[in-house]
């Protein structure tokens, strides 16, 4: 995509996924983002799910810009995160 001035942008985003709580396998049905490119919030829905998650985004240099723990629900975590004042 290109802005008004005619340079070229690009968005991207790494999901890593880390079990802390167990040595065992860490596994999960479904992960979705979106949408993709954000400006002011973007959706994290994540199913097969046993506990709640610690959410952590970062920026392209790895500095740690937002944290919080996102909740299941019966084995689904389904949340906005706002990024508007990012």
């Amino acid at each position: 995509m290109t802005n008004e001035f005619a340079c070229a942008t690009r968005d991207s985003i790494t999901v890593d996924v880390y079990d802390n709580a167990s040595v065992g396998e860490f596994k999960f049905g479904k992960l979705q983002v979106f949408p993709n490119p954000t400006n002011n919030k973007f959706s994290i829905y994540l199913e097969g799910l046993n506990g709640n998650v610690d959410f952590i985004l970062s920026d392209a240099f790895g500095k740690r810009i937002q944290a919080q723990t996102l909740y299941t629900s019966n084995g689904v975590i389904s949340e906005s995160i706002e990024v508007s004042s990012l």
